[in-house]
């Protein structure tokens, strides 16, 4: 007979990786801090993206705001990486990361893309199956749905690598 899994060491480690991640783009956009006011290459014009409620936030997704939020994120990953398996943190910090995240998918989204919203899945799943540790179902689903969904992802990267000839020739890495 297998023995059980203990879900709670295995979202640990997901959260581990995530944060992993989270930590070198977070310190990449710092240490390059200075293409991120509003009139260079990664800065946010509030004009461009006035619709919704875009410009009631334009404090925090502008510059120097987005310094603050990628800082917390910095530190919240560091968190992340350090944090013991049986921590009840770890509901909050997936919690507060998703939520970081989300603000990145949004104020990054003409330059980011594809692993920023993986990042954001894969925050979501942690956090749906640590809400309650004592629960393996919960558990066992969640990391059921992030391998499934990074299983998809991989295969429909390939897939669309595999029909491109922009990418069959080497020229699409030009």
């Amino acid at each position: 007979m297998p023995a059980a899994v203990d879900t709670s060491v295995l979202l640990t480690w997901s959260l581990r990786l995530l944060c992993g991640g989270i930590l070198l783009r977070s310190l990449q956009l710092l240490l390059n801090w200075r293409e991120l006011p509003d009139d260079r290459l990664l800065g946010w014009s509030v004009s461009a993206h006035a619709s919704g409620l875009a410009w009631r936030f334009r404090w925090i997704l502008g510059y120097p705001g987005c310094l603050l939020v990628l800082l917390v994120q910095t530190v919240a990953a560091v968190v992340g990486l350090w944090l013991p398996f049986d921590a009840l943190l770890m509901p909050w910090l997936a919690g507060l990361l998703a939520a970081l995240q989300f603000w990145f998918n949004y104020r990054f989204a003409v330059v980011y893309h594809a692993s920023d919203t993986m990042f954001l899945i894969g925050l979501g799943a942690v956090f749906a199956g640590a809400m309650d540790p004592a629960n393996p179902t919960l558990g066992a689903a969640s990391l059921l749905f992030l391998c499934v969904q990074a299983m998809l992802a991989y295969f429909m990267a390939g897939k669309a690598k595999a029909l491109a000839p922009v990418w069959r020739n080497g020229s699409h890495l030009v």
